[in-house]
């Protein structure tokens, strides 16, 4: 019914729900039910820890980072079975997310430079999986650029895509401005980052160990250690996309919590085995 906010509560808290389970399916490819858990514990408690009246709307954010998320547990899917089918529902997740929240189309360049990572090796192997990877996204993109045609709505689409953010949105600020303007929110007292202070903690733990993961292998690189590569760059590229705007709007920085969360379980299950 109409201004029913018990429904809309709700249906956050189902969301929120499914993401949870979208991460538990994603940490436990490669580790073991604990790594899980975690992960869902530290998405379920940080996803309660900052501004509610802000963050606890029924955001954009919310969707974003379902469908980012998805796209995430297909990409490492193919990790493990190396079919591009999988890529195909990767790309159809990171455009669904994309169309939610334009920001994701960070999320979305992380994964195509982690496909370059993956097959760097082999460029065949790796223009077919990039390729399978943007057909989905476009699959996503067509249809929705087919909806506003067929609704007649094609010029408020194109203001919207395109004019709206080349002429007003991305010119407002400068690349050294935003760039300037992420560190410093770093560095403010009541920043998201700030005060969910074990998170950021946990996931620059996680890039040391990664790293170090990375260059201890002998006899190539296990796909644990691939994964844990992923979630690194999935975390920064979600850290730009949230702070690009040079905005401090709490709920942007949603959608860093997944891989963050998922990056900060990996690290307290390898602290404390």
């Amino acid at each position: 019914g109409s201004n029913n906010m018990f429904a809309v509560h709700m249906g956050l808290v189902f969301l929120i729900v499914c993401i949870s389970a979208v991460l538990f399916s994603i940490s436990v490819l490669f580790e073991d039910n604990k790594t899980g858990y975690l992960a869902t514990l530290f998405f379920i408690i940080f996803s309660f820890t900052y501004d509610p009246l802000d963050v606890l709307a029924f955001n954009t954010e919310w969707p974003a980072a379902f469908f980012s998320s998805l796209g995430a547990y297909f990409l490492l899917k193919y990790i493990l079975i190396e079919k591009n089918n999988f890529l195909l529902f990767s790309g159809i997740s990171f455009g669904l997310g994309f169309f939610s929240k334009q920001v994701i189309l960070f999320h979305f360049l992380s994964a195509l430079l982690f496909l370059y990572f993956v097959h760097k090796q082999n460029i065949n192997q790796l223009i077919k999986s990039a390729m399978s990877l943007i057909t989905g996204f476009l699959i996503t993109a067509i249809f929705f650029v087919l909806y506003f045609a067929l609704n007649n709505a094609s010029n408020d689409f194109v203001f919207w895509f395109w004019e709206y953010h080349s002429k007003f949105y991305i010119p407002a600020m400068s690349i050294p401005e935003r760039i300037e303007s992420a560190l410093r929110y770093l560095q403010m007292p009541d920043s998201f980052v700030r005060i969910n202070f074990f998170l950021p903690v946990s996931f620059i733990i996680g890039v040391f160990v990664t790293i170090a993961d990375l260059f201890s292998g002998k006899g190539g690189i296990r796909k644990g250690s691939l994964a844990n590569l992923y979630f690194v760059m999935w975390g920064l590229f979600a850290y730009i996309g949230a702070s690009y705007s040079g905005r401090y709007f709490g709920h942007y920085f949603i959608l860093i919590l997944p891989p963050f969360c998922i990056l900060a379980s990996m690290t307290v299950g390898i602290l404390f085995s």
